[in-house]
């Protein structure tokens, strides 16, 4: 039974193509001080029943690794807390090692599924490898980062060329986490999509970007990265403290919770330097100043709206296919009213359509976060004011090679 509706899910068994099917989902509730994520354990569990009764997956080549019901000190810890096995406590060690343990022994049409649900954030770069200046990295259940780089190479680069790995995100700042080659060019066509879904049922898109300056309209995307394939760069004006936002920090009583570490701008950013950002709703990286830690995005190698296909036969590595639940420069938002994830809504759309491609799959996604937004900012005030684009969620792919969003999903 799925644990989101209760309804029986349809079976769909797995093709004589694939090998092996072995899966890692990570949810971590409670972290430190900050707001506790009340849905994260509920949603590992839903995505297990959806790998196992749907795609196939055997109930023991599926690892689980949840914190305690309760936080650390908590007067009522729960049955839950002595009966975890250690070794799939989400720590910084045993995440590493049950990555490894993934791959281990990886072969040519194995799949892999990953999935994280907790808190993310960013630090500054300092060896000139991010096109935002900045490393995307999330938290295990004791504080400690694990950045995207470290992420990649314990992920990726044990996977041969054949295999398949889907990575789910639902953490903040998280497009990049695995440092993948395209995601400007798949968000592109998904956005070409989303125009045509929207003049065949005779609307416009609801959320706030079109509703601010024209930098941050989505066609701007296009005027900026098409002539060139690389970003432009913009002057920053101090003033402009909507294309700025810093996401203010909230309890765990809030109706919405994001999944980002909010001190981190005090932390992390020096005092007088210049930094590197990225302005919402416009795939392109601005930098600012000469900060010497802080790389330049025109010597990063970037992809564009015009990269090229790659036929599955024709490609030298994994298929790696990372969804997010948002792009690097915003967090991930929780309804806690609605108990609305974007976990769940990934497993609801499976469940209804096992076979849905990869683009009606992400624009349904997009839709359902569009929705929460919209209910945040009734709460919240006139999306127009400064200081409110820290609201908007905009889940994306990011990929090895440029996807064919007509591709049904294969976890």
């Amino acid at each position: 039974m799925n644990p989101l509706t209760q309804d029986p899910l349809p079976c769909v068994l797995p093709t004589e193509t694939h090998g092996r099917r072995k899966a890692l989902l990570i949810a971590i509730k409670h972290m430190n001080d900050l707001p506790t994520l009340g849905y994260s354990h509920r949603d590992a569990r839903a995505l297990k029943t959806l790998l196992t009764d749907v795609y196939g997956y055997k109930d023991e080549n599926v690892v689980m690794m949840l914190d305690p019901c309760h936080k650390p000190g908590s007067l009522s810890p729960g049955p839950e807390t002595s009966e975890i096995n250690q070794k799939f406590l989400p720590t910084r060690g045993n995440i590493v090692e049950q990555i490894r343990l993934l791959s281990r022994g990886a072969l040519p049409n194995d799949q892999f599924f990953f999935y994280f649900s907790g808190h993310g954030h960013q630090v500054i770069c300092n060896h000139h490898t991010e096109s935002d200046g900045k490393e995307e990295a999330i938290y295990d259940c004791n504080g400690e980062t694990i950045i995207d780089n470290e992420l990649k190479k314990f992920l990726i680069s044990n996977l041969p060329k054949g295999s398949k790995l889907f990575a789910l995100w639902d953490t903040c700042h998280s497009t990049t986490l695995l440092d993948l080659e395209h995601h400007y060019c798949n968000d592109h066509h998904a956005r070409e999509a989303e125009a045509t879904h929207e003049s065949l049922i005779g609307r416009t898109h609801s959320t706030a970007p079109k509703k601010h300056a024209q930098l941050t309209l989505d066609s701007t995307y296009d005027v900026i990265l098409q002539p060139y394939g690389c970003p432009v760069l913009f002057p920053w004006d101090p003033s402009s403290h909507h294309l700025f936002p810093h996401a203010p920090g909230r309890d765990g009583t809030s109706s919405w919770i994001h999944r980002r570490w909010h001190k981190h701008t005090a932390k992390h950013r020096p005092l007088g330097a210049a930094f590197a950002y990225t302005i919402p709703y416009i795939d392109a990286a601005i930098t600012m100043g000469s900060n010497p830690d802080v790389a330049s995005p025109m010597s990063q190698p970037m992809c564009s709206p015009t990269c090229e296909y790659t036929k599955p036969e024709d490609r030298e590595k994994a298929h790696v296919i990372s969804l997010a639940a948002c792009r690097d420069d915003q967090v991930a938002y929780d309804d806690n009213e609605k108990q609305d994830t974007m976990t769940k809504f990934f497993v609801q759309a499976l469940k209804r359509n096992p076979r849905i491609t990869l683009g009606d799959l992400l624009l349904e996604i997009r839709e359902c976060t569009s929705k929460i937004t919209e209910r945040r900012l009734e709460c919240q005030g006139d999306p127009s004011e400064p200081g409110h684009t820290h609201l908007y969620q905009r889940p994306g792919y990011a990929s090895h090679y440029r996807l064919d969003l007509s591709e049904e999903v294969d976890l």
